[in-house]
């Protein structure tokens, strides 16, 4: 029988996603990095995978240049034996080009899950699952969300 994590690790691994999220509030791809024992993202809204520490940093460089104008708070945290799961909010303006669409300035607010991989305290990684339809139709109301 696996045993939850108790208080003092809970608030830790907190305490890392926070500065996680901070790091990449500031558009700083080397702090988000070294927050990450192991470096992967998995975007399941743009299917993407990425492995190794030069590549998420790749990611994350264009990421913030496409998003230069957003904000994400972490509003909810649970937690699990080798994770942490996080209900985000993150709020902008379309100051990039996103899926195609070209900034146009409209404000938005994607409510997003985190789902951040553990072993011990040690960030392995992140698994981002976000409201695209809601962003998108936000973004460019005359969108076809079906086509894609």
């Amino acid at each position: 029988m696996t045993e939850h994590p108790d208080a003092t690790l809970r608030a830790r691994r907190e305490a890392t996603i926070q500065t996680h999220i901070a790091a990449e509030n500031r558009r700083d791809a080397e702090a988000t990095l070294a927050t990450m024992h192991e470096a992967h993202y998995d975007v399941v809204p743009w299917g993407l995978v990425i492995d190794g520490r030069d590549k998420v940093r790749e990611f994350l460089e264009g990421y913030f240049a496409m998003m230069p104008a957003i904000q994400t708070e972490a509003t909810r945290f649970y937690h699990a034996d080798d994770a942490l799961i996080v209900e985000t909010r993150t709020v902008g303006t379309h100051e990039g080009e996103i899926n195609g669409i070209p900034a146009n300035g409209r404000p938005f607010e994607v409510n997003a899950v985190g789902i951040f991989t553990f072993d011990g305290e040690r960030l392995l990684g992140e698994k981002v699952l976000s409201d695209m339809l809601s962003l998108i139709q936000q973004i460019d109301p005359e969108a076809d969300p079906t086509s894609g």
